[in-house]
């Protein structure tokens, strides 16, 4: 127990890093998406998909972009997935 709110403590203090994923095909669906959402050490900003949409319910508050360069041209992304 002593060892869980240590944990908490110091996720609570570090802010999230800002992330970026570059696609949303089968890996960033099944498992990049998935392990981002529920890790509190990021925060997903932006994600690249090409012509769909399959990212927003996953991540409603990401921005969907339709290329490469755009999610590059996001200055407040730390992170980015590929």
């Amino acid at each position: 127990m002593l060892l869980l709110n240590f944990k908490q403590r110091i996720i609570k203090m570090v802010n999230p890093v800002i992330t970026g994923i570059a696609s949303f095909g089968m890996s960033g669906q099944v498992f990049h998406g998935p392990c981002l959402r529920v890790n509190p050490c990021f925060r997903v900003s932006t994600i690249v998909e090409r012509s769909k949409d399959l990212s927003g319910n996953l991540f409603p508050d990401a921005r969907i972009v339709r290329d490469f360069d755009q999610l590059l041209a996001d200055r407040e992304i730390e992170l980015v997935i590929v």
